[in-house]
């Protein structure tokens, strides 16, 4: 590139061609990869570009290896989250801490990329020079890499939000087990006393011996370690954060969305840094203590130059490839966090079913407990007393163990709906 010297019709012809520069960047709304890309024959248009790729919806999840599994019966119709992610839309929590790193990182990196440059240099002989230039296409590499900030804010705060779903549905369903165990035992102490209390009365009268005065007090003893056991077990989780469905609605299609953002702006910085539209000015000299403002050795000067690469087809092809991997990787076996998030709701369902069971079955020993009990106590025989005492305390020992069964049904089929609002 030549140097334009400090001549009226030089100085115009750099400016002219600095404004055409700066035209092509601000005036047209392609990015500078579609600028270029006419003799391509792949150019996307800037909407297709720039703009979020639709959610994949779980019609074309096989598509990207992505393997729905039971939770495809708990789905249910919910309008489309397709375009452009905003939070106010999706309730994250842009506060975060973590997300306040990654955009005031992505910020800071910002305000170094679009800022120009300054620059001297000096030869053995005293010859030198002063500049101050900048790559004109690093202003919407700026603005990609702040975008790149918030759309890590974005996966971020949908991974977290599909995490602490999955990992806290054990603990919470485990929470509301223990405690409705607890809570049914802890009103039943009175019952219990009051039974030992009259067992024990009835052993002067002759009509119940120390032994089974100990059976009852044995029974009671194991059903107060039950109790205290459930108490400690949620005790321990009494803290754990509630899950909120309205909070984690979507966060499925939010992470594909952000993760789709992220592999779009991969691609538009990756164009931009293949290349340069920099213009310079600044002076030169042959002896520091001669420069004079008005000389002629000021200058100015304008370049362009392309990585050839970046005009590749195999590299449109890379990036295709890319992103339907990293596409991929969210739904795959074991790892992917969609996989996890169907596994987890599948395996919900097969616990419902057995817990159902139970239910059941605790149910019907209930009732033949109850029935028994009443038949033993409307007796006159002194031999079916003690019979009856022992039914009336089986009654509070399977009436605490159906509570945490019933509480976990309760809490596994919210569990059941956070997870398929994760998928809306």
């Amino acid at each position: 590139m030549s140097d334009v010297r400090h001549s009226s019709s030089k100085s115009r012809f750099v400016l002219a061609m600095a404004l055409m520069a700066t035209t092509l960047l601000g005036g047209c709304s392609q990015t500078t990869g579609n600028i270029f890309a006419g003799g391509l024959g792949s150019a996307k248009t800037q909407e297709a570009t720039m703009a979020p790729k639709p959610a994949v919806k779980s019609a074309d999840l096989k598509s990207h290896g992505i393997d729905k599994l039971a939770v495809a019966s708990l789905k249910k119709e919910a309008p489309s989250t397709a375009g452009t992610i905003t939070a106010s839309a999706y309730n994250i929590d842009e506060n975060s801490a973590w997300c306040r790193y990654l955009k005031n990182d992505a910020a800071a990196n910002a305000e170094i990329v679009a800022s120009p440059t300054l620059s001297a240099s000096t030869d053995e002989s005293g010859n030198g020079s002063f500049n101050i230039g900048m790559n004109l296409l690093d202003v919407k590499k700026a603005d990609l890499v702040r975008q790149s900030g918030d759309a890590r804010c974005q996966l971020h705060a949908a991974s977290k939000s599909i995490e602490v779903t999955m990992r806290l549905a054990n603990e919470s369903t485990k929470f509301a087990s223990d405690q409705a165990q607890y809570n049914y035992l802890a009103s039943r102490q009175q019952e219990m006393a009051s039974i030992v209390a009259k067992a024990r009365s009835l052993v002067s009268a002759g009509v119940l011996t120390t032994q089974q005065v100990s059976e009852l007090e044995k029974a009671q003893q194991d059903i107060n370690a039950e109790m205290n056991l459930a108490k400690s077990e949620a005790d321990k989780r009494k803290d754990i954060p509630a899950i909120n469905t309205v909070h984690v609605a979507g966060s499925n299609a939010r992470l594909q969305q952000a993760t789709q953002r992220l592999q779009t702006i991969d691609r538009e910085i990756r164009t931009i840094e293949a290349f340069d539209i920099s213009v310079q000015a600044g002076f030169r000299y042959e002896d520091p203590q001669t420069v004079t403002v008005g000389s002629d050795d000021y200058y100015a000067r304008i370049k362009f130059g392309v990585r050839l690469g970046a005009l590749s087809s195999r590299r449109t092809q890379y990036e295709d490839a890319a992103e339907s991997a990293r596409l991929e990787a969210l739904g795959e076996e074991n790892s992917g966090p969609l996989w996890q998030t169907d596994f987890a709701a599948s395996s919900i369902a097969k616990s419902l079913v057995g817990l159902r069971s139970a239910q059941g079955n605790l149910v019907s020993a209930l009732n033949t407990s109850k029935d028994t009990a009443a038949k033993l106590n409307s007796s006159d025989r002194p031999e079916l007393v003690f019979a009856a005492l022992q039914s009336r305390m089986n009654v509070i020992a399977v009436g605490g163990k159906l509570a945490g069964v019933q509480a976990s049904i309760s809490e596994l089929e919210a569990g059941q709906k956070r997870l398929s609002a994760l998928a809306r």
